[in-house]
This record gives structure tokens, sequence and C-alpha cells, in this order.
């Protein structure tokens, strides 16, 4: 997804890190370099590319009830 993702800079890292182990999952953060212009926008284009690749293998996200 990066990869195809035009307004991610290439050349750069993206910072992948746990940011927290909770009760029923691992939070994950993915922070690719992007012009500061571009934020919001590469933000939810890729959370919306996640959530349909999620979607299509099947992958549910449990929540606690």
């Amino acid at each position: 997804m990066l990869a195809k993702e035009p307004r991610i800079f290439a050349e750069l890292e993206p910072v992948v890190e746990v940011s927290a182990l909770a009760d029923n999952r691992v939070n994950f953060m993915l922070h690719p370099w992007v012009n500061t212009d571009d934020y919001w926008s590469v933000n939810r284009s890729l959370l919306e590319q996640v959530k349909k690749s999620f979607d299509k293998e099947d992958i549910s996200m449990q929540f606690a009830q």
C-alpha cells in the first residue's frame, strides 16, 4: 500500500512501532513520511485501504464486550 501511494516519500523509511499492548489486541502505529499538507488525506486513504484489505481477506476486528 505504501509503495503505491505517490504522496509518500519512497526514499524515507516509514516508522512502524507497537504503540500499546491492550487486553485483547496489539496496537501498531505506522508513520510514513509525507508533505505536511498531504498528512490527513494520506492518513484517511491508508485507513480506507487497510479496512478494504481486511474485508477482502475476511479479517474482522473484535471489540471488548
